[in-house]
């Protein structure tokens, strides 16, 4: 079983690190979205860079990517229990949690540039749709929500990734989900993402950051 949760932290990490975004911005306009706008590899900066259809394009492949790593862990750990330091994890739900933060892992640091990627935003909501799609539907409206009303997309992730953090929390605790290997899945996340977005924050509380409709430099 050991080796089953290694390939698919590896086949996780893997599929995440594929740079969508360089990958479109290169083939659309020939140019490295790493050396405009924020330098990263994400949704949002390939649509300050490029535009619209090459920041759809992007966000589809990333969400898209997780979503299938996550797929393949739950296929490749259908069934059965492990024990981990004493704590009984459900090898299907922990599987599908541990694929989905190595998408994320691999979206912000892959190995195929040399480690300097994207936020993860994209990659956790397309990992959350298949581990859990009504929240994950829930959270990516809150998302949308605050980015429109504030124009800030960083506030809207952000403030997305708490709420699915506290949503899956709350069903836990109330007994509406038992696999609590989702809810470590959404506070992890909650917490690379938040740090990968630790610029942002300190350029909103400046007052600095870049707003939504902006053209990135």
């Amino acid at each position: 079983m050991v080796i089953e949760f290694i390939a698919v932290a590896l086949l996780g990490y893997l599929l995440g690190s594929i740079p969508c975004g360089v990958i479109v911005t290169r083939l659309m306009r020939g140019t490295d979205v790493r050396e405009h706008g924020s330098g990263k590899t994400g949704a949002t900066n390939v649509l300050r860079t490029v535009g619209v259809k090459a920041g759809s394009i992007t966000l589809i492949c990333d969400v898209g990517k997780a979503a299938v790593a996550v797929w393949l862990g739950g296929l490749i750990m259908a069934t059965g229990t492990a024990c981990v330091s004493g704590m009984e994890i459900d090898s299907h739900s922990g599987a599908q949690a541990l694929a989905g933060i190595m998408v994320i892992a691999g979206h912000s640091w892959p190995v195929f540039l040399k480690f300097r990627g994207g936020r993860g935003v994209g990659a956790f909501f397309g990992g959350f749709l298949v581990i859990y799609w009504p929240v994950a539907l829930g959270s990516g409206l809150v998302l949308l929500a605050v980015a429109i009303l504030s124009r800030y997309v960083s506030l809207g992730s952000i403030t997305g990734m708490l709420i699915s953090f506290i949503a899956m929390l709350v069903l836990l605790l109330v007994g509406w989900i038992s696999q609590w290997e989702y809810v470590a899945y959404a506070g992890v996340a909650a917490i690379i993402i938040i740090f990968q977005h630790r610029d942002n924050i300190q350029r909103l509380l400046a007052g600095e950051e870049h707003k939504l409709g902006e053209k990135a430099e």
